[in-house]
Order: C-alpha cells, then structure tokens, then sequence
C-alpha cells in the first residue's frame, strides 16, 4: 500500500496538519496512567480489564503520575520530533471489539468512558497530534512537553 506523492490530506483541530493513513489526525496519544484510572473504574463495577491495544495508539506514554495529563498538553517533542495538540481522541465502538479474535466483547469500554469522559462530541479517551517537525521517535524516548492548556473536557 501506498499514498501517492500529491496526497495531501489536512487534518482539523488546534494545530492543523496532514495524514496519510489516520482517520483524524497523524499521532495518538494515551497514557498508561489514564488507561489505569479506566480499568480501576471497570474493576470496580465489575467488569474486565481492557489492554491498551483497543484504544490503538501510536505512542503509550508511561510515568505521568495523573490520568488524563495528554488532555492538557499542547506541545511536546519526542526524540527528535515535535508535535502540537490538535484535538481529544473521540472513541467509537471499534473499543468494544477484542483485538486479536475480532469478536466485539459487549458495551464495555464505552458504557463506563460515558460516565466520566464524556464532550459535546463523543466520548473522550487520549489524544490526537498534528506532526510540527518530522522526527524519529523511539521506544524509551522522554516526552518533553513544550506547551501546556486547558483540558477540553
């Protein structure tokens, strides 16, 4: 597969961009202390854990003390790429669906995001990044961040 050379896909949100392949954006990103605060939630009423995988993201942050802290960034740089916050990362019914049999698991994630993680526009869960400056990203690199805001939610 490939993306033709004139493809120009721009993407919406605070810091507009292009996209190839994304739905909505060229990066996601979500925090295994957000994917915690959920899966706390879900234990709590009963309900299995879910992995990181149905959320689809293509960077996992690791060692932000608080959930949600990806709501509030408006800049960071990784490794050698910079990249600026474009919106929340609005979750379809593709969560409720197991990764590896593709067999949809039932309501949960979405039921219990609709009690806490809840916009004008859908159910929030992570966040969607516009590439500012291209870069290599690589497993283990720190998350500087550059610019800070207020969360959507």
């Amino acid at each position: 597969m490939r993306v033709p050379p004139d493809h120009r896909r721009v993407t919406d949100g605070h810091t507009p961009g292009t996209s190839n392949y994304a739905d909505s954006s060229a990066v996601h990103i979500l925090s295994l202390s957000s994917l915690a605060l959920l899966n706390e939630k879900l234990r709590s009423a009963g309900q299995p854990m879910v992995p990181m995988e149905r959320f689809r993201p293509n960077i996992v942050v690791d060692g932000w003390e608080h959930a949600h802290t990806e709501d509030r960034l408006r800049g960071v740089t990784i490794g050698d790429c910079r990249l600026g916050y474009a919106k929340l990362a609005l979750r379809c019914v593709v969560t409720t669906v197991d990764q590896r049999s593709g067999r949809k698991a039932g309501p949960e994630p979405l039921r219990t995001l609709a009690g806490y993680r809840r916009t004008e526009g859908g159910l929030a869960f992570g966040t969607k990044f516009a590439v500012v400056r291209p870069g290599t990203v690589s497993v283990g690199d720190p998350v500087a961040v550059t610019g800070r805001g207020v969360s959507e939610m």
